[in-house]
C-alpha cells in the first residue's frame, strides 16, 4: 500500500463511478493486474469457472463510463480520448 486512497485506482474523479458508486481500477499499474490476475485465478482453481462476464466493460474501459454514448460501426469511436 502506498498510503493513498487510491493505490489501485485512479485518483479523483476519473477513479469515481457515480452511478455504481464504486471505484474504478487504474490498469496501468502493475500491482492491480496482479490482483486482477490472481483472483481470476482463484475462481477457476476454488469453484471450477471457466468464464467469466464482464458486464460492466464500456463503464470500465471509458472515462465517460459509456454514459450517454452510441457505438456505431465507425473505428474512431471505441479508440479515442474518451479511452482509459
Amino acid at each position: 500500500m502506498d498510503g493513498t486512497d487510491h493505490c489501485y485506482t485512479h485518483g479523483g474523479h476519473k477513479g469515481k463511478q457515480d452511478q455504481w458508486h464504486a471505484s474504478l481500477f487504474d490498469y496501468g499499474k502493475y500491482e492491480v493486474l496482479r490482483f486482477l490476475l490472481s483472483n481470476i485465478r482463484w475462481w477457476i482453481e476454488e469453484y471450477g469457472f471457466d468464464g467469466f462476464r464482464f458486464g460492466g466493460v464500456t463503464s470500465m474501459l471509458y472515462i465517460s463510463h459509456g454514459i450517454g454514448k452510441h457505438f456505431g460501426h465507425d473505428y474512431h469511436q471505441y479508440f479515442g480520448m474518451d479511452a482509459d
